[in-house]
């Protein structure tokens, strides 16, 4: 594979990764424009994210989708 090109300056060429695709699934939509970060996994499979726009923290799991967690203040 070749390398990614242009690389932004003053940093070498990254190596090309092999893609393999997963299967995968939605577990929890947002709005569209949405900014979510932050992702933290918890062991029972399920997650924490952060949304900054909104200021707070939503559970992700595939059992109980959107589950509102937080208000960050």
């Amino acid at each position: 594979m070749d390398a990614i090109p242009q690389s932004p300056p003053g940093l070498p060429p990254h190596d090309a990764a092999p893609v393999e695709p997963v299967p995968s699934r939605i577990v929890a939509p947002w709005p569209t424009e949405t900014f979510i970060e932050n992702l933290i996994a918890l062991q029972s499979g399920a997650g924490i994210v952060s949304i900054l726009r909104k200021a707070q923290l939503d559970k992700v799991s595939p059992s109980r989708p959107g589950q509102y967690c937080a208000s960050i203040r």
